[in-house]
C-alpha cells in the first residue's frame, strides 16, 4: 500500500505521507557523519521535529531501497521508500501477517 509520495532534491527527499490517522509534509534529510554503521542513513523531519530514521538496504533481487521508521507516541510505522520505473519515490507500507 503506498502511504506516501516524494521527490529527489539533492541527496534528500522531501514529499507527503497520508494514512487513516495523519498527513504530513516531510523530509528525509541526509545524515552527513554517522558515528556507527548501523547509525541511520536519514533522519525523517516534519518541520523542524524528527519522527524517525531511514536506513539504506538492497532488496533481495539487488533492487536499492529505504528502510524507513516513522516514529510517534502513539504509534510506529516500519516501511520502505522505493524509486519507481518513473523516476518518483513511493513509501510503502505491508502490514506482517502471522
Amino acid at each position: 500500500m503506498i502511504i506516501g509520495n516524494f521527490r529527489k532534491v539533492g541527496g534528500d527527499y522531501v514529499g507527503k505521507v497520508e494514512t487513516l490517522l495523519f498527513t504530513i509534509q516531510a523530509a528525509l534529510e541526509a545524515v552527513s557523519s554517522k558515528p556507527s554503521d548501523k547509525s541511520p542513513d536519514f533522519r525523517v523531519l516534519t518541520g523542524d521535529r524528527e519522527i524517525g530514521a531511514a536506513w539504506k538496504k538492497t532488496s533481495k533481487d539487488g533492487k536499492e531501497f529505504l528502510s524507513v521508521l516513522i516514529e510517534d507516541p502513539t504509534i510506529s510505522i516500519n516501511c520502505a521508500l522505493f524509486e519507481t520505473e518513473a523516476g518518483n519515490h513511493v513509501l510503502t507500507y505491508s502490514r506482517e501477517r502471522n
